[in-house]
């Protein structure tokens, strides 16, 4: 199966574990399902382009077939 990473901060992270009603809604885990990929999403709330940048490492690693990044302000 084809797989799909994202990496950035709040933005493309997904809901904290309290807010279960969000559970599935961040846009790389709503493009995944759409597209029957398996997703991994790197991204953080609060991480800097400096983390984001750790986040590009694993990606080159691991060579999925897709992977969006996407830098902070």
């Amino acid at each position: 199966m084809s797989k799909l990473i994202v990496c950035g901060c709040s933005y493309s992270a997904p809901a904290s574990a309290e807010y279960t009603h969000l559970k599935n809604t961040s846009y790389g885990e709503v493009l995944a399902e759409k597209l029957g990929w398996d997703v991994e999403i790197l991204a953080r709330q609060g991480c800097s382009n400096g983390g984001i940048r750790i986040q590009i490492d694993e990606v080159l690693r691991q060579r999925p077939d897709f992977a969006i990044i996407a830098p902070t302000f």
